[in-house]
């Protein structure tokens, strides 16, 4: 009897680490991929870097221009090939829909619509530390 207890208290704390390790490494990916798509807009590529060089004021107070027209350009090549790249798409979509069923035709579309809807969506609302920031600006 005490066999059996001692085996499943190993096998229920292994159960739980690798739920706990699940959920943990969900989480983190999750929050890389928000920091990536955020650094791909303008305002979020110029956030990241002004906090990651940390600049004095009078530093920031210069760097801010510069960055900021190069933010702009960076931000208009990603529409662009973003705009290429669903061309691309659309292309591969038209030459594989003849060999694909009725079923798969639906998946697809159910696919592109499902990307869309994301895409459409638009950028996802600040992170908790810059949402602060702006308060405290505006309380300023």
């Amino acid at each position: 009897m005490m066999n059996i207890k001692g085996i499943l208290t190993v096998v229920g704390l292994l159960a739980l680490g690798f739920i706990g390790g699940f959920f943990t490494h969900r989480q983190v990916t999750i929050k890389q991929v928000q920091q990536v798509r955020e650094i791909a807009q303008e305002r979020g590529f110029q956030r990241h870097l002004l906090d990651f060089i940390e600049p004095t004021p009078d530093q920031r107070e210069q760097l801010e221009p510069i960055i900021q027209r190069y933010a702009k350009q960076m931000g208009k090549q990603m529409m662009e090939h973003r705009q290429e790249r669903q061309i691309l798409i659309d292309a591969m979509h038209d030459e594989i829909k003849p060999l694909l069923s009725d079923g798969q035709l639906k998946k697809l579309d159910d696919f592109a619509k499902k990307v869309r809807g994301r895409r459409d969506r638009g950028p996802k609302p600040p992170f908790p530390r810059e949402r602060r920031t702006e308060k405290t600006k505006l309380e300023n």
